[in-house]
């Protein structure tokens, strides 16, 4: 709601402003070192650490662990059921209170191993800056697969992420992502209207 938003956004302004009030330091946005930091490897001109391998061999794993749980547990296929039809699904006598909480919960899980990895590779993003950016990405990969398949999101969440950091890098300033991600979003949106 809107006063979530007004509230979330009035908790980071303090969460950012406190500490410059109370001992003159301004928060940054830091990189966490990690045991894998010290382990290093090229590939042609550039190095990666072991956090960017831990990161990968992560996120395969959870890919492969998300499949398996949304098609081959009872919550999963009760979790598609409810997002085809959630009232024919609660009219079969499906859990779907309990499967709701259940699918929240490991969208938290999910996130809290998304904000550590990136911890370890970009640093931890000061506020409530990170949300909106995560989200336009997010919702522009599940536009790409037409909110209908995981395959297809994943590949466009991979090309996405691709692209914004080309952006950032070229462009030495992030906010040059919001721009250009919006209007990937838009052209996406026209070209699906007009299939």
């Amino acid at each position: 709601s809107v006063a979530t938003i007004g509230l979330s956004l009035l908790l980071a302004f303090f969460e950012i402003k406190v500490p410059g009030w109370l001992a003159g330091d301004h928060l940054t946005s830091v990189r966490l070192d990690t045991p894998f930091s010290t382990f290093t490897f090229d590939i042609g001109e550039v190095r990666f650490t072991g956090d960017a391998l831990f990161t990968v061999v992560v996120v395969i794993l959870t890919m492969v662990w998300l499949r398996w749980f949304l098609l081959r547990t009872s919550v999963g296929l009760t979790a598609r059921a409810m997002a085809e039809n959630g009232d024919r699904a609660a009219g079969l006598g499906l859990a779907v209170r309990g499967t709701s909480m259940t699918i929240w919960g490991v969208a938290a899980a999910l996130s809290t191993i998304g904000i550590f990895l990136r911890a370890g590779l970009v640093g931890v993003p000061i506020g409530s800056s990170i949300g909106p950016a995560v989200l336009l990405l997010g919702l522009i990969a599940a536009v790409i697969a037409r909110m209908d398949s995981f395959a297809v999101a994943l590949v466009a969440a991979v090309g996405i992420g691709v692209v914004d950091q080309v952006v950032v890098f070229s462009t030495r300033n992030s906010a040059a992502t919001y721009a250009v991600m919006f209007a990937v979003l838009v052209a996406v949106l026209f070209f699906q209207r007009n299939l």
